[in-house]
């Protein structure tokens, strides 16, 4: 599981936790790098994990679908 270990982990809105998705996260890097965002609270192959796959979901955005 995610460690999660400096001063703003109450802040720090981890998408590797159930109920979190990347538009969540987006919003919470701003003008982060997702290292930059993830260093000190995930391990370094979780952050490699993230990065990738924030890529592709930025890559290919999820469809709304207009009720």
């Amino acid at each position: 599981m995610a460690k999660e270990k400096n001063n703003e982990v109450s802040n720090f809105v981890n998408p590797l936790k159930e109920g979190v998705n990347y538009e969540d996260f987006k919003s919470a890097l701003g003008t982060k790098s997702v290292k930059e965002y993830c260093e000190g609270n995930l391990s370094k192959g979780e952050i490699e994990f993230i990065e990738k796959d924030y890529q592709l979901f930025l890559d290919n955005p999820p469809v709304k679908i207009k009720n």
